[in-house]
């Protein structure tokens, strides 16, 4: 007998079974993507969620901070303008001349009571070890040995001057610091530094004596050269401020005769002559 062909139905049948694998086949792959996707989808969200609650919350509180924090920062700027203002007008040229001045003279002053020498002993014993163990010192001495109180005598001197010029307001006498200062200079170096290298007796007593100069010498010629310098100031400041002074005072009587002139004339009464009677 012949074999029967297949039927439509049945073809139709295992058609759509073959496909459907197919088909299966291909979303398998495309579907463990998407799960691989949307997994590193949430692996960058939740870091993205958590900065972005950390980053509200801080704001919150910078904003707090700043709120609260901008009436101090905007009083105490005032205040700072206000007092910046205040010492400029107050703070002058001539004023800061004073100040260094002075400050020099007490240095000068100060400086004759340290001592400006000493000698050391055995200084060729401890060339190796001077770091860590400096030589014997002995006759350390102040500057006032070699030259007397005539330092003292200039120092007194300078401030004198310096009072009586912030005083009175007459400048001219600060001019005497510059030949002052120089001459604590020149008597330092001249007079201080000769006698101070000098080992003397000790030098024949000990070995290896060697003199030195301390820092009450460099305290000594730096307190005289500050001062002629701050003489220089006064002298280049002062008479600015002289003149300033001298102006105001010459403006106020100058304005109150003006006043006094115009006045008369203005308060003056009119007079009207009189008829002749009859």
């Amino acid at each position: 007998m012949p074999l029967r062909k297949p039927s439509s139905r049945r073809r139709k049948a295992r058609r759509p079974a073959g496909r459907k694998g197919k088909r299966g086949l291909l979303k398998a792959p495309l579907k463990v993507a998407f799960e691989l996707g949307a997994i590193l989808l949430e692996i960058v969200r939740i870091p993205l969620r958590v900065w972005l609650r950390v980053a509200e919350v801080a704001g919150r509180v910078v904003l707090a901070v700043w709120r609260a924090a901008l009436p101090v920062l905007a009083a105490s700027g005032r205040i700072l303008g206000r007092a910046v203002a205040a010492s400029a007008k107050a703070v002058t040229p001539a004023r800061t001349a004073i100040v260094v001045a002075l400050f020099a003279a007490g240095a000068l002053a100060a400086s004759q009571f340290v001592d400006y020498r000493a000698i050391a002993i055995g200084a060729p014993d401890y060339r190796g070890v001077v770091g860590v163990a400096a030589p014997p010192q002995v006759d350390a001495a102040t500057p006032q040995s070699p030259h007397g109180i005539w330092l003292l005598a200039i120092a007194a001197v300078a401030i004198a001057l310096i009072c009586f010029a912030a005083i009175t307001g007459r400048w001219r006498g600060t001019r005497l610091l510059v030949p002052l200062g120089a001459a604590a200079v020149v008597i330092a170096i001249a007079v201080d530094a000769p006698q101070g290298l000098d080992t003397g007796q000790v030098g024949i007593a000990y070995q290896g004596a060697r003199a030195q100069l301390l820092s009450g010498f460099g305290a000594e010629v730096a307190a005289g050269g500050v001062l002629a310098f701050a003489g220089v100031l006064m002298t280049l400041y002062a008479p600015a401020t002289a003149r300033r002074r001298s102006r105001t005072r010459l403006r106020a009587p100058r304005r109150r005769a003006s006043r006094r002139r115009r006045d008369p004339e203005r308060r003056a009464p009119r007079t009207t002559p009189r008829k002749a009677s009859g």
